[in-house]
């Protein structure tokens, strides 16, 4: 079971709690050492009988960083080792405890026993427990581009769409246009839905558009529309008055098609949230450009 910390970011942890006996069906969390003969079992409560001829057919040896796991007489074991058994210390018993902590991934319930003190156990288990859940940063690199919107340059016309798609634009919110292009003859949703094709926002501020959100269905994708979401908000955020400069943070899939259309790199974006490496994004959140 776990609750939530801060360390100082915010993460989860195991929850411990002291007892008289442990719980039945706990997995055994046992201290071991490397001496003069090779591995030793130091004096627990928690040893179940066998467990140091086990340990031995197994090669263990006891030393620091050391987690073995066995099945004894239908009791899960993990061993830790704590090095060298004539030099145990409270930072010894942490660590060795830290590292069974991080092997207990698959594990509801653990018992432990505090021959070497309660502190440097609890401690070792907190911190070899820990799991960060805070912001994370995106796995792949997103790139900050530009470019100049010289209107002699930038075909303020709409473009024309392929025969089979419709687009439409609206203002969900104030100085920002949506564009969502439909498609209307060789759509594959059901009958009376419509089935988005692409996106795309784009903001105004100051004379400088953002572009945001452009994105390309994977049934529609290799068809340019990528390249005609781009040309289409540009038409109309230059109709509605004087633009500079556009501005975008590019995704990996999307750098190249920019860069084809003439946008400059200005440099790595950092982008930080929860749980980026395991959300997938919905259409209208992605930045995944597809051409």
């Amino acid at each position: 079971m776990a609750f939530d910390i801060s360390l100082p970011a915010r993460g989860t942890t195991v929850r411990t709690t002291l007892g008289a006996t442990a719980p039945e069906g706990a997995a055994l969390l046992i201290p071991v050492a490397n001496g003069e003969d090779g591995i030793e079992v130091p004096v627990t409560a928690l040893a179940p009988k066998g467990l140091l001829e086990a340990l031995v057919a197994v090669d263990a040896k006891g030393t620091e960083g050391e987690v073995t796991r066995l099945l004894i007489d239908g009791s899960l074991v993990t061993a830790f080792g704590l090095g060298d058994a004539s030099e145990i210390d409270d930072e010894a018993v942490r660590r060795g405890v830290g590292a069974a902590a991080r092997a207990l991934n698959d594990v509801e319930r653990a018992a432990i026993s505090a021959e070497f003190g309660v502190t440097p156990v609890v401690e070792g288990l907190l911190l070899g427990g820990y799991t960060y859940t805070g912001l994370k940063s995106q796995a792949e690199p997103e790139r900050f581009m530009t470019m100049d919107m010289d209107p002699e340059l930038q075909d303020v016309e709409p473009p024309l769409l392929p025969e089979g798609y419709e687009a439409r634009v609206d203002q969900p919110m104030e100085g920002s246009r949506r564009l969502r292009i439909l498609a209307v003859g060789a759509s594959t949703a059901p009958e009376g839905e419509e089935e988005l094709a692409a996106l795309g926002w784009v903001t105004e501020e100051d004379g400088t558009a953002v572009y945001d959100r452009i994105w390309t269905s994977p049934n529609h994708r290799r068809r340019g529309l990528g390249s005609l979401v781009m040309r289409y908000l540009t038409s109309e955020v230059m109709s509605e008055g004087e633009i500079s400069r556009g501005l975008l943070v590019a995704s990996p899939d999307g750098q190249k098609l920019y860069g084809h259309l003439g946008w400059t790199d200005l440099g790595p974006v950092s982008i930080w949230g929860r749980g980026l490496a395991a959300d997938t994004p919905t259409a209208e959140h992605t930045g995944t450009m597809g051409a």
